[in-house]
């Protein structure tokens, strides 16, 4: 029980979540060169803070914030990135232990394939 409520006091320091704001839930995007541009938002008053991207469940980027941010919208921009359909999601760490998570995004991400390119 201690444990549950150490991680509630945690996270109320964050007073809005941790969200992906690009691309959108169910969202079609079309990169040829497998570009994914992701957009993060997230307020909060913490020291030691690290941002993790994962995609289709593998950490793909991270990002250490500075101490001084407070209001932040995050970029990432991730490459080669396989067509087809993929979920993302943020994690915030604090030094080693996790206090945040995004919800999933899922997204699809349309490519020529090599076959279209040769006609």
């Amino acid at each position: 029980m201690q444990n549950a409520e150490t991680q509630t006091d945690k996270t109320t320091r964050y007073q809005a979540p941790l969200v992906i704001t690009s691309p959108l839930e169910g969202q079609l995007l079309r990169s040829n060169a497998g570009l994914v541009e992701i957009e993060l938002r997230l307020k909060s008053d913490g020291a030691n803070l690290r941002l993790e991207m994962s995609l289709d469940g593998k950490v793909v980027a991270s990002k250490p914030l500075q101490d001084s941010q407070t209001s932040t919208q995050i970029n990432f921009q991730l490459q080669q990135v396989s067509r087809g359909t993929h979920s993302l999601v943020a994690t915030l760490y604090q030094q080693e232990e996790q206090i945040q998570q995004s919800p999933p995004v899922t997204f699809t991400l349309l490519r020529r394939s090599v076959i279209q390119l040769r006609r």
